[in-house]
């Protein structure tokens, strides 16, 4: 998301060179992208790198990236099968 707003439209980046960028597959990418479009966190058109935003980056928080991309997981979550007697838990 940093990386469009970065960009500015000044260039179309494809999910290769994004995930070259982040040490990744692109289709894994590619994944990831369907999750924001399906949020309406970016628009595009398939096969074409010219994702955009759908509002201003300031607009958009970290919460609405992480619910687009898993859902309704817990963002902390207690882990049920921990020992009680454990001196970390």
């Amino acid at each position: 998301m940093l990386k469009y707003k970065l960009q500015e439209e000044k260039e179309h980046l494809t999910s290769a060179q994004i995930a070259k960028s982040v040490k990744t597959n692109p289709a894994y990418i590619r994944q990831l992208m369907a999750a924001l479009k399906n949020a309406s966190l970016i628009s595009n058109i398939q096969g074409q790198a010219n994702a955009c935003l759908t509002k201003p980056a300031d607009e958009i928080t970290m919460l609405d990236i992480y619910r687009a991309v898993e859902g309704e997981k817990p963002l902390l979550h207690l882990d049920i099968d921990t020992n009680p007697e454990c001196g970390v838990y």
